[in-house]
């Protein structure tokens, strides 16, 4: 039991928790077309909206701590939730949580976590040989940042965290780099679920920390992200407008990764550009 009780703690993260949280309450205030916490606990927990002796309501505030994300649902009352609206505890379980949390060496859990992806995303990650892809070759960062999403982010996260516990500081810049581009390109996502700018300041407390190369580290404490995100949503549109044949079939990041690493990047490069400081200076 002790034991059980420790493992329990040990996932507990408030900085985590708080985000994915207030996700999981967003997707379900989305889909039930209402950002009222008491008319969301209506649909998805009727039973606890009960009333006392003299048949007043009796105040339970537990909807509105999820929505601004001061208390983690039971995994009863997500799969509850999930009966009412499919797939919401995706985001409240999802393994880019466990590997934000984690705080030791990841090396003997990175397999099981990369299986535990998109089945797109394990492709790239697990390699032909169902075994977690080394280095940092383009064809791995372009194959995860065309295909931007939690899932991708994820990966991506995860193999930083591995190539900086190999001692590979170069390779773990490439991949802190590619993070950088997949926020950018999911941003307005976030925004829209209210958790942008805390998702952000987390990986430049967490992740970006990490990457350290040539005597430079990631200056991002001061960058302005939603802003940026939405720029690049903007300048996609104009480009897709520009350039797009009627019937396109391109993947929807082609557009925005034309802003970030294509022929509009020199353009743009003031706003998308990431801001570097020595070592020395912190």
């Amino acid at each position: 039991m002790p034991e059980k009780t420790k493992n329990r703690a040990a996932r507990r993260d408030a900085d985590v928790d708080v985000i994915r949280t207030i996700w999981w309450f967003q997707c379900l205030s989305n889909r039930l077309e209402t950002d009222v916490p008491r008319e969301v606990q209506r649909a998805i927990a009727p039973q606890t909206l009960s009333l006392d002796v003299n048949g007043e309501p009796i105040k339970n505030n537990k909807f509105l701590g999820y929505a601004r994300g001061t208390h983690v649902p039971s995994r009863t009352l997500a799969l509850q939730a999930e009966k009412v609206v499919a797939r919401s505890s995706w985001v409240l379980y999802h393994p880019i949580w466990t590997v934000l949390r984690a705080t030791g060496p990841i090396s003997k859990h990175a397999l099981t976590w990369g299986r535990q992806l998109d089945h797109e995303i394990q492709a790239i990650v697990l390699g032909p040989h169902n075994a977690i892809v080394g280095g940092a070759s383009r064809h791995t960062l372009g194959a995860l940042e065309r295909r931007a999403s939690l899932d991708s982010l994820a990966a991506l996260t995860l193999l930083l965290r591995l190539r900086h516990e190999e001692g590979k500081p170069e390779w773990a810049w490439l991949y802190a780099c590619s993070i950088f581009r997949v926020l950018l390109l999911i941003g307005t996502q976030l925004d829209q679920h209210g958790i942008a700018e805390r998702m952000f300041q987390l990986y430049v407390e967490r992740v970006f920390s990490l990457a350290e190369f040539e005597g430079r580290r990631m200056d991002l404490s001061s960058y302005d992200y939603v802003f940026a995100t939405y720029l690049l949503a903007g300048v996609a549109n104009r480009v897709r407008e520009k350039h797009a044949p009627q019937r396109d079939r391109r993947m929807p990041t082609f557009y925005a990764l034309q802003a970030l690493t294509g022929p509009y990047e020199q353009r743009f490069k003031q706003y998308f550009q990431i801001p570097l400081a020595s070592i020395t200076e912190s």
